[in-house]
């Protein structure tokens, strides 16, 4: 056994956040009233990713801790676990345990279905939010032009177990892959993704049987299609389909799409949003400003979302530095 490497990376950053939101309500009486509201909050926080290999065995550990001040100086705080677990590498064999994510989806800017917690809002620089470890124990397989993978997992807010296997077959330009997952009911996932001309497309679709849902257990479908390709120096994404977003348990037909263009050392960013949700419209808009100088950057946010009942607005400043 050769002597054991570590590496490390990560970035610190301080950001402040300034939020205005207007929603509709309806009273105890019926009556239906606005109730508009303001905040401010400053928040620290850091992204640490560290990894220590023995020849096949290796341990991974990222963190993403954070704290935050509001204007009424509360304060808040997490450590942030995201991953950590150990890989040992069995010639065709990939075997882990631990702490990991577990990534089930093709889109990219949504998760339409997902076993681990997804935290954050959608906006442009970071329009999926924060998919998190779940306890698993899995195993992956690679003969030829497959890959196989079987993950036992433990849902600690749910305290129940599951298992999820797939498979994925690779054809050049085109992967295809399918998933069938038991954690007191069956979910079956169908994905993929490939090649045209000079533009990724990909869709997936989840069937999910006898789900409960708000004390109901209910059958329900999500989809989506999705392309993503240069236009210049310039990077366009964009997807449409039936799935959930922004934590709801419900699903509802969706169009997302982002754009981003690096100039030098300032990356422009602009997601865009619209859903249809219990027959009202909703919409979303983000832009992000990101100027890198070395190891050093400040960005700046807006993010809006509106509907008929509700509307948030949000800026944001941050500064980061990484090591």
């Amino acid at each position: 056994m050769s002597l054991a490497q570590f590496t490390y990376r990560g970035d610190v950053s301080l950001g402040t956040t300034t939020t205005y939101t207007d929603a509709e309500i309806t009273l105890p009486n019926g009556q239906i009233t606005r109730v508009n509201s303001a905040g401010f909050q400053v928040a620290l926080k850091a992204h640490l990713e560290g990894d220590l290999t023995f020849d096949d065995l290796a341990f991974y550990l990222v963190l993403d801790p954070n704290t935050t001040v509001n204007d009424k100086s509360e304060v808040d705080g997490e450590i942030g676990l995201t991953e950590v677990y150990a890989k040992y590498q069995l010639g065709e064999f990939d075997i882990s345990a631990g702490f990991e994510r577990l990534p089930l989806e093709t889109a990219r800017l949504s998760i339409p279905f997902s076993l681990s917690e997804v935290s954050g809002n959608v906006s442009a620089a970071s329009p999926k939010g924060l998919l998190e470890g779940i306890w698993s124990a899995r195993v992956l397989w690679y003969p030829g032009e497959y890959r196989f993978r079987l993950a036992g997992f433990y849902q600690d807010e749910d305290d129940k177990f599951g298992v999820a296997l797939s498979a994925k077959r690779f054809f050049g330009d085109f992967e295809l892959e399918a998933t069938t997952i038991y954690d007191n009911h069956l979910t079956f996932g169908l994905n993929g993704s490939g090649l045209l001309g000079e533009v990724v497309v990909y869709g997936e679709t989840w069937l999910l049987l006898n789900t409960p849902i708000a004390n109901e257990t209910e059958t329900t479908f999500r989809g989506l299609l999705g392309a993503t390709g240069y236009w210049g120096d310039s990077l366009w994404t964009i997807e449409a389909g039936y799935f959930p977003n922004l934590g709801s348990a419900d699903s509802f037909p969706q169009l997302l799409a982002q754009w981003q263009l690096p100039q030098d050392a300032t990356t422009w960013s602009m997601g865009a949003g619209l859903g249809l949700r219990e027959d009202q419209l909703a919409g979303l808009f983000a832009a992000n400003i990101n100027v890198t100088d070395g190891d050093k950057s400040s960005s700046f946010s807006l993010n809006t979302q509106l509907s008929a009942e509700f509307i948030a607005v949000s800026t944001g400043f941050e500064l980061k530095g990484s090591f």
